[in-house]
């Protein structure tokens, strides 16, 4: 009583980039693009002889007096400790499995400019842009994930992609006229617009 089953599992190694590098990185050229992994946990499965590392207690009808029911995650979830470590390594695995087929830089792009689940990369080129990304969408997919909600600075590169794979606050945007808006990366402000960082904050 009282152990966190959560607690008691490794960490394990990080599998991802340095976030400041990643960062830096994002803003040598001029063109930037960001992207994100959707669902990267759920697409990951949990060996069948690691399910009861990942039990958890349900409520029949959400009602707290009646004796809970015991289920097991398939999948990696966000929240438990071992998860980005697990999920880091199956997407870097992806590029390790297709070095032979995918172009080097986006093998490389693959390995230096992802933080977890989270693409920033920065180009010189609209066309160098469109080209990697696409490339990294489709290198993503041999390995289960979907690289989506992209994002740029260049409404070129935001043209290059179908309404659906760009993110919400660009989907329906108007090249012609619309601003660009601000989004986020790794929380912090991102004035796509401007390609600046913004410190947003309270006085609370």
């Amino acid at each position: 009583a009282g152990v966190s089953l959560n607690n008691q599992l490794l960490q394990g190694p990080e599998n991802t980039s340095s976030l400041l590098g990643v960062i830096l990185r994002f803003k040598v050229n001029s063109i930037v693009v960001a992207a994100d992994v959707k669902r990267i946990f759920h697409q990951v499965f949990v060996l069948p002889e690691d399910h009861s590392a990942l039990c958890y207690l349900w409520f029949p009808d959400g009602d707290l007096t009646k004796n809970p029911k015991t289920f097991q995650m398939l999948v990696h979830i966000f929240g438990v400790t071992s998860s980005p470590s697990v999920c880091g390594y199956a997407l870097r695995k992806t590029g390790r499995d297709n070095t032979g087929d995918s172009p080097r830089e986006t093998i490389d792009t693959a390995f230096r400019d992802f933080y977890v689940d989270d693409l920033l990369k920065s180009f010189e080129t609209t066309g160098e842009a469109v080209q990697i990304t696409k490339q990294l969408q489709e290198l993503r997919t041999r390995g289960g994930f979907k690289l989506t909600k992209f994002t740029s600075n260049a409404r070129g590169v935001l043209g290059g992609f179908r309404p659906e794979d760009r993110t919400p606050t660009v989907k329906n945007l108007d090249f012609k006229f619309d601003s660009l808006p601000v989004d986020h990366a790794y929380g912090i402000h991102w004035n796509v617009e401007d390609d600046t960082f913004n410190l947003v904050v309270s006085d609370k």
